[in-house]
C-alpha cells in the first residue's frame, strides 16, 4: 500500500561555486523497490514525461528535474523536483582600452587608465576580473578577483620607466576563467633626456679659441 521512494544523485557532485555545475552531470534516479521512474524537465504538466532508463545528463543553464516512480501494485510517488545549474562554457572577456594613453607612443604619465566594458556570460552571469600589469605580453593573472563585475574602469600604480602590458582574465559565476586579455605595450618614459656636445677639432688656438671653424 505504501509509495516508492525515489531518491537521485549526481556524477560529479556539484564542482562549481556557488552550487553551480562546471560540467555536465548524469543524473541517476534509484527507486526503493520495483516499477518505474518516469521524469521530465522544467514541467509537471503536458506530454513530456518519459520512463526513466537510465542517468540523464544536465543540461546548461537553470533547469529543475521534476520526477517520481510507480511501484508494481500501482502505488504513486508524490512528484520530487531538483533543481540544477549547468554552466560550463567559460565567459567572454570585456573590450579594454586606454583613455590615458596610446600603445607604442612613449608618455610621461607612469600611471595608466583601463576602460573595461562588454563582458558577457549567458548562464551564470560574470562574477569578475583578475588583472595584472606585466612586462611579459603573454602574462596570466591568477586566479585572485581584483575587480568586481560592475567595474568599467582601473588605473595602474606607479610604473617604472619601460614597456608595460594589461592583462585580465574573466570569471563567471559558477567558477569559469577565461584564459587572458592583454593591452599594450604601453611605453612610459619619465626621465629626460641627456645632450652632449662634441667638435670635430680640439680647441687648436689659446684662451678656449678656435682658429679653425669647429
Amino acid at each position: 500500500t505504501a509509495a516508492p521512494i525515489t531518491s537521485f544523485s549526481t556524477t560529479p557532485a556539484i564542482d562549481g561555486d556557488n552550487g553551480w555545475f562546471r560540467t555536465n552531470p548524469q543524473v541517476t534516479l534509484t527507486r526503493d523497490e520495483p516499477g518505474i521512474t518516469y521524469s521530465q524537465w522544467d514541467s509537471t504538466s503536458g506530454a513530456g514525461w518519459a520512463a526513466y532508463g537510465g542517468p540523464i545528463t544536465g543540461v546548461e543553464g537553470q533547469h529543475t528535474l521534476y520526477y517520481f516512480s510507480v511501484d508494481t501494485p500501482g502505488n504513486t510517488e508524490t512528484v520530487k523536483n531538483q533543481a540544477f545549474k549547468v554552466d560550463t562554457t567559460d565567459p567572454s572577456d570585456p573590450s579594454v582600452s586606454s583613455s590615458s594613453h596610446t600603445t607604442v607612443t612613449p608618455s610621461m604619465d607612469n600611471t595608466i587608465d583601463i576602460d573595461i566594458s562588454g563582458a558577457t556570460d549567458s548562464a551564470s552571469g560574470v562574477d569578475g576580473f583578475s588583472v595584472e600589469w606585466s612586462q611579459d605580453t603573454t602574462a596570466l593573472p591568477d586566479t585572485t578577483l581584483d575587480l568586481q563585475e560592475d567595474a568599467t574602469s582601473t588605473t595602474s600604480g606607479v610604473l617604472d620607466d619601460g614597456s608595460w602590458y594589461f592583462n585580465l582574465r574573466t570569471k563567471d559565476n559558477a567558477g569559469n576563467w577565461t584564459s587572458t586579455v592583454h593591452a599594450g605595450p604601453f611605453v612610459i618614459d619619465t626621465i629626460a633626456p641627456i645632450t652632449s656636445l662634441s667638435t670635430t677639432a680640439a680647441i687648436d688656438g689659446d684662451n678656449g679659441w678656435f682658429r679653425t671653424n669647429p
